[in-house]
């Protein structure tokens, strides 16, 4: 029998319900970062297949990076909308009899090639492996588009790990597998690897960036305070009154968020390129059509040439006979 768990739960409280192996309970966080290369030798020798999309060292908590990547955050919300995936619906951690949490996620996912279509509705079932424990989360999360072409043969799974590096600093890496659940033939294999690794790269490529962003701003927050508690000091020091000009500024405000979404809203300037997709593989086509109209009028020009020819050899052949009859006579 499941026993839901809340997202907030999940985030908040990670020491009590991520602390799912008995074995490892007790781990301080300064033995955490120390055996953070030990995890990482013993933890990836399993998952040779696939490739490594993703591993790289962040200036974000490990807590604060697993809540990004998997509680209805803020910023998930911000990269579902730079990716255009809509209509998300997101099913609370639930867990299972193994030990392990396992939650689903259904949305609709926008395809930038024509070739396959526009959009497709995809659902990711995600499992929090029960080994994780604070500071260290392992996830796995297997991805299955429901509208593209051959979709019954193949899924993708995608293996997080989310290791404490420092306090404030942790190490994410990303492998990534296209898997088969049934083998299709040769031409159709290559179809589906081609297209898949394409968008698995172009997804995980935009999460970096994106995770950068945040990194950034959240330094960049955290330094902007450190100079407002310096600056109320110099206040408290020198003046009572505080001019006006000392008042903090309204980019680290409330309305942050607004100059947050603002960057991440230059990442439409992709639709022209998409558009200009269209419009090439709309243009020959329509080469395409002019080449296959000029070749019915030349075929046409051929055949009335061959019936001229045809009627020339007749004519000549007839008065041939003609000439031949008073000879022979």
């Amino acid at each position: 029998q499941r026993n839901p768990i809340s997202l907030e739960q999940v985030s908040k409280r990670s020491s009590l319900s991520l602390d799912l192996n008995a074995n490892v309970g007790g781990t301080s966080e300064q033995s955490a970062s120390e055996s953070v290369d030990e995890a990482e030798e013993q933890e990836y020798p399993a998952q040779t297949q696939g490739r490594v999309f993703l591993n790289k060292v962040f200036h974000i908590s490990a807590e604060r990076m697993f809540e990004m990547l998997f509680t209805d955050s803020n910023f998930m919300r911000r990269f579902m909308n730079v990716r255009k995936i809509t209509n998300a619906s997101l099913d609370p951690w639930q867990r299972e009899d193994s030990g392990n949490m396992k939650r689903s996620l259904n949305y609709t996912i926008a395809i930038s090639n024509p070739l396959i279509g526009k959009f497709s509705k995809a659902t990711e079932n995600q499992t929090l492996f029960k080994e994780s424990r604070e500071g260290h989360y392992m996830v796995e999360a297997e991805v299955y588009t429901h509208d593209v072409p051959y979709h019954d043969y193949f899924y993708t799974q995608n293996r997080y790990s989310i290791m404490r590096s420092s306090k404030r600093k942790c190490r994410l890496r990303v492998n990534t597998d296209v898997k088969y659940k049934k083998q299709p033939w040769g031409l159709v294999k290559s179809f589906i690897t081609k297209n898949s690794w394409s968008g698995i790269e172009d997804y995980f490529k935009q999460l970096e960036i994106e995770l950068l962003e945040e990194e950034a701003e959240m330094n960049q927050g955290t330094r902007d305070a450190g100079k407002m508690s310096n600056l109320r000091r110099r206040r408290r020091t020198y003046s009572r009154s505080g001019p006006e000009h000392m008042k903090p500024s309204a980019q680290y405000g409330p309305d942050s968020e607004q100059h947050r979404e603002g960057p991440m809203g230059s990442m439409d300037s992709k639709a022209p390129d998409r558009w200009s997709l269209h419009t090439i593989v709309g243009g020959m086509s329509a080469i395409l059509l002019i080449l296959m109209v000029l070749n019915l009028g030349l075929l046409v020009k051929l055949w009335a040439m061959e019936d001229v020819a045809h009627r020339m050899y007749l004519s000549a052949k007839n008065n041939m006979r003609e000439h031949s009859i008073p000879l022979s006579r």
